[in-house]
């Protein structure tokens, strides 16, 4: 009678063995979720303000899409040259101020040193269909140089 035991013994343990390949996998861990929050040529201060905020209470990181005209004042506004546009044109204007620019420099430091991205919207929202590599090679300048220098620009 031992031998039938013996048989049931190892039925009973293959099939345990054999039971963590049969089971049911793991589920797949669910994927992260991004969600990609963007500010349209990052004009509005209040803007700005909240957005940092926001990001400090939930750990968001933005990406500030900049349009440089927004840096120059009606003062300054000479410094842009679209391609193909006399000096101090743009299809969305300038910012009010030397104060104006003065506050959103101040908006785009701390966003920078808060760990966010400050990219380039162009400067000034002109329909660049047309426009050939070296027109948008202008506008790229544009935008860097106006960005390094617009301190110095507005005298501020």
């Amino acid at each position: 009678m031992l031998r039938p035991f013996r048989v049931v013994a190892f039925s009973l343990a293959a099939l345990a063995a054999a039971g963590g390949a049969l089971a049911d996998p793991p589920a797949p861990a669910k994927p992260k979720q991004v969600v990609i929050i963007s500010f349209d040529s990052a004009r509005d201060i209040s803007q700005w303000k909240r957005s940092r905020a926001l990001a400090e209470r939930t750990g968001a990181h933005f990406t500030y899409f900049l349009s440089c005209v927004f840096l120059l004042s009606t003062e300054t506004r000479k410094e842009y040259t679209a391609p193909g546009k006399g000096a101090g044109k743009s299809n969305i204007g300038f910012a009010a101020s030397k104060q104006e620019v003065t506050e959103r420099l101040e908006q785009i430091g701390l966003a920078a040193h808060e760990g966010h991205d400050i990219a380039s919207h162009g400067c000034g929202h002109f329909d660049g269909k047309d426009w050939s590599k070296a027109d948008w090679l202008k506008e790229f300048s544009s935008f860097e140089h106006i960005l390094e220098n617009a301190y110095a620009i507005n005298g501020i």
